[in-house]
């Protein structure tokens, strides 16, 4: 996947504005009108656009610093596909959501827009001096834990999540924890 172009309302807005607090859509409130639009080499369908959200991801109480959402929509359609987060911070919450979420729409399953969306982020995550995420599965979501292989990442382990924090892993009672470096020699 490439990067095209990032817009934000037509003002010139770039990725290296996300990472300074004064220009972040916080500071402003401004609504979702950041594209960070992508083409894949492959195949014309797999071409998407990331929205960044005005939604929150900050959230103290479960360990998240900061954070992006960004709606994934279909480029062709201009529907909304899904979306991806990236949650920055650590702490024993996020050791089982992971530092990535996502999620694609029943209709937009099957054209690998997860691994597009998460394969942009990464020269975003390098900008902000990352060297590794974590992307946690379920062991029985087949479809996610192939997007984590098709990225490269590293099956961690499989760890059983504790009573306390099923309920924002949606009652999982087991997490794959993949590690995606992202170091450019890795």
């Amino acid at each position: 996947c490439n990067l095209v172009f990032v817009r934000y309302a037509g003002t010139g807005f770039d990725v290296s504005c996300l990472l300074k607090k004064n220009c972040c859509r916080r500071s402003f409130g401004y609504e979702a009108e950041t594209s960070v639009c992508i083409n894949s080499d492959h195949n014309r369908d797999d071409q998407i656009a990331l929205l960044l959200s005005n939604e929150d991801v900050y959230d103290p109480a479960l360990g998240i610093d900061d954070g992006y959402t960004f709606y994934i929509q279909e480029r062709r359609s201009r529907r909304r596909a899904g979306y991806i987060s990236l949650r920055l911070g650590e702490s024993p919450q996020l050791y089982y959501l992971g530092h990535i979420g996502y999620r694609i729409e029943e209709p937009f399953r099957g054209h690998g827009y997860a691994a597009c969306a998460c394969q942009l982020l990464i020269p975003f995550m390098r900008q902000l001096n990352l060297s590794s995420v974590c992307i946690t599965a379920d062991p029985d979501n087949t479809p996610s834990r192939k997007t984590c292989e098709h990225l490269g990442c590293v099956l961690e382990s499989i760890v059983p999540v504790p009573q306390s924090f099923r309920y924002i892993c949606s009652g999982s009672t087991h997490k794959c924890r993949y590690i995606l470096l992202l170091d450019e020699t890795a």
